[in-house]
């Protein structure tokens, strides 16, 4: 099958993406799907496909056309899109496809529901200088578009010291629950930089906590978090340095943060 297109969306309701996985349903209480007698051929040779009428018209599930013509066809249930792909092979096991849920954009504006970058650290709540941030920064060449976020963390002499920031679902609501992420498993991007350590984490169920320490370097390297089966996620991503921190050694901290998303 020759075509010019790598990827077909075809952004289609509830209805069709039940059907491609198996079922055929009414799109409306007043129509009705009937199993038809009617044959398929492909290239002379009849397929093992079923037909459904529906107002006097052929309907088939798009799995038997995929099948009998070998494409690629999953289903992205969030989005309720059919995604075709005619340069790979037709895979009867193929999973639906779920979207990654971005939540960083290359401009350095909210992305999906995320409205506030807040400050957090041991004195006035971090309101003390030694955090900055540039969420659209192109200093370095960015891991993915044209721009990434960049932080730098400056210690206190103070050696209780620590900084961070916490993305918020919504302005200085700490405890937000956000859009459903069910059937996300975990939280990817990117990060590179100099200087030391710096602990990355989410928070979920009020006040849980999964977090992971990273030696920031030169190359970007990819961080993943689990999520877990947390019912809701309050704050989806977040960061912290301590002085204390031996590898940190009492160094500035410069490091940026590129692809975040939930997957």
């Amino acid at each position: 099958m020759k075509n010019t297109c790598k990827y077909i969306y075809a952004i289609i309701g509830f209805a069709l993406g039940t059907a491609l996985f198996g079922c055929v349903i009414a799109a409306a209480s007043s129509v009705t799907a009937m199993p038809s007698n009617d044959r398929v051929y492909v290239n002379g040779q009849e397929i093992n496909a079923q037909v459904y009428k529906i107002d006097g018209a052929n309907y088939f599930k798009l799995r038997d056309i995929a099948d009998a013509v070998d494409f690629s066809v999953a289903y992205d249930g969030r989005q309720q899109r059919v995604l075709i792909d005619p340069s790979k092979p037709y895979d009867p096991n193929e999973q639906p496809y779920i979207a990654p849920y971005v939540l960083q954009k290359d401009d350095g504006a909210p992305a999906n529901a995320f409205k506030d970058m807040a400050l957090m650290g041991m004195y006035n709540n971090g309101v003390d200088g030694s955090v900055t941030m540039n969420l659209a920064d192109t200093g370095v060449p960015a891991k993915t578009g044209d721009s990434s976020m960049k932080f730098t963390y400056t210690p206190s002499k103070d050696a209780r010291h620590w900084s961070g920031i916490a993305m918020l679902w919504g302005s200085q609501d700490w405890k937000g629950k956000g859009p459903s992420l069910k059937g996300y498993g975990k939280l990817t991007f990117w990060v590179c930089g100099h200087g030391g350590t710096v602990k990355f984490f989410i928070e979920g169920d009020g006040s849980a906590q999964k977090s992971t320490i990273v030696t920031v370097g030169e190359e970007w390297q990819k961080v993943t978090i689990e999520v877990g089966n947390w019912e809701y996620i309050n704050i989806p991503f977040g960061w912290a340095c301590n002085e204390q921190n031996p590898s940190a050694d009492g160094a500035t901290i410069t490091f940026w943060v590129d692809g975040l998303q939930f997957e």
